[in-house]
């Protein structure tokens, strides 16, 4: 990803996480900000507050009217909630040489008996229609084929999160078809996905690499580290280069056929 739209999701993410938190202080830097609503004017690309470019991504991205839900209640640190209660007592009543449907009919009244003052909640799957189960089946399929949801409802950080890196796909993604060269849009079509330049064995792709880093092992970058190397083509006559190598050696005229 392009180090700025980088740094505008990271601004993004950071803001859903201390949205979350009413009593977080960057809250303020936000919300309240000073610069956004007084200096709006006087700022530059390399010295833009927090408060004030979170203003100005969310304004962009059409994020300004998500409500985030908000977490009054934190929850508990896992070194103070202590040790889960678990039970291996079903292990004497049960053997695992019996019938695998005996099994599962004693683990389930073993649970029923243990969890007999517990709330139980069961579905009810009757194609009934007196039921009233295809109704509720259409009115969910109606409700999924809609693209934003009708009720203003206030999202948490994570489906903001991932609005925004949908959001900061996407704009990847023109970038990408509108600056990048053919070749590149030939390796990779869409973005966000490993490149695929290399096939092979891994010899191959460490030299591909080095080729294209220029840090060869060839007489002209061999020269630099060691004292005494011959920098001309023994055949040739001219400067053993990576261009040299790859284009004119008589040596490799077979390899390039």
């Amino acid at each position: 990803m392009p180090l700025q739209l980088r740094r505008d999701h990271l601004s993004l993410k950071y803001y859903a996480r201390t949205k979350q938190n009413p009593s977080n202080p960057a809250n303020q830097l936000v919300d309240d900000c000073i610069e956004y609503q007084i200096y709006n004017h006087k700022w530059n690309d390399h010295n833009i507050p927090y408060g004030f470019r979170v203003q100005n991504l969310l304004k962009d991205n059409d994020l300004d009217k998500i409500k985030l839900v908000t977490k009054n209640i934190q929850d508990p640190s896992p070194w103070i909630i202590g040790q889960a209660k678990t039970s291996s007592n079903i292990k004497n009543s049960i053997s695992k040489k019996e019938n695998p449907h005996i099994i599962k009919t004693k683990a389930l009244e073993y649970i029923d008996n243990a969890y007999k003052n517990h709330l139980k909640i069961y579905t009810y799957g009757s194609k009934d229609p007196a039921s009233g189960n295809e109704q509720v089946d259409k009115l969910a399929k109606l409700a999924l084929s809609n693209d934003k949801i009708d009720l203003n409802l206030s999202l948490s950080a994570n489906e903001f999160i991932a609005i925004t890196t949908a959001l900061k796909k996407k704009k990847w993604q023109a970038r990408w078809d509108n600056t990048c060269s053919l070749w590149s849009r030939s390796k990779n079509n869409t973005v966000n996905k490993k490149p695929n330049f290399y096939q092979g064995n891994r010899y191959h792709a460490k030299t591909i690499t080095r080729l294209r880093l220029g840090t060869t092992l060839l007489p002209d970058k061999l020269g630099q580290y060691i004292r005494n190397v011959s920098l001309i083509c023994n055949t040739c006559g001219i400067k053993e280069d990576i261009e040299h190598v790859l284009v004119n050696c008589i040596n490799h005229s077979q390899a390039r056929q």
